[in-house]
């Protein structure tokens, strides 16, 4: 739906009243007057703003939803076993959505076509493997971990335990080569990580 639906204008005459019988003349000019001074460019400016304010606010409308203009995608994937000591790119290969094919679904990559600032999520769960076994997941960028901040989550537990560990990150891509990737890292010991997802949308 629109953001903005225009007002109808209503109670605008633009024939002359009924003169009282007796001033016809007086009665006529002293509503031409005020026709000419106030009531049409009253009418002209609230049709001007009417017509300006539908075209801003559809406009922002038309930004807001086109998923070509800002690219989101969310694909997941089931568990999979990760030796400790390395870095290992996520395989989420099916998709929930990807407004404007910017996700591969056999390289596991986001690649944006569209410049901006992008926000970009990996989730995930682990068993632990031992006492205070640790996990760590990130966004990469580029085939590196992604410089910004906080760009890699880490997360360790007790034995027997299962915890979920998290990862976000607002980074620039250029919208011709960059892409972005999830992973996952067993710290001390080889983990059984459960099902995952990866995401991301452009913010501006």
């Amino acid at each position: 739906m629109p953001l903005y639906t225009p007002p109808t204008l209503s109670g605008y005459n633009s024939s002359p009243p009924p003169d009282d019988g007796t001033t016809v003349t007086a009665n006529q000019v002293t509503w031409a007057k005020h026709k000419d001074k106030l009531g049409d460019p009253l009418k002209t400016f609230t049709e001007s703003m009417n017509t300006n304010l539908t075209s801003t606010f559809n406009g922002l409308e038309t930004k807001v939803v086109d998923g070509t203009r800002f690219p989101a995608f969310s694909a997941h994937n089931g568990g999979k076993v990760v030796s400790s000591g390395a870095w290992v790119a996520m395989t989420p290969n099916v998709e929930w959505f990807d407004t404007n094919t910017n996700y591969d679904t056999t390289t596991y990559q986001f690649k944006p076509l569209k410049v901006g600032y992008y926000w970009l999520y990996a989730v995930t769960s682990f068993n632990t493997n031992g006492a205070d076994t640790g996990a760590a997941i990130a966004i990469f960028k580029n085939g590196s971990i992604y410089s910004g901040s906080n760009s890699f989550s880490k997360i360790k537990g007790p034995d027997g335990s299962t915890l979920g560990i998290s990862i976000g990150v607002l980074a620039y891509a250029n919208g011709t080569t960059d892409y972005f990737q999830g992973y996952l890292n067993a710290v001390d010991a080889a983990i059984t990580f459960g099902s995952y997802e990866f995401m991301g949308a452009r913010v501006v």
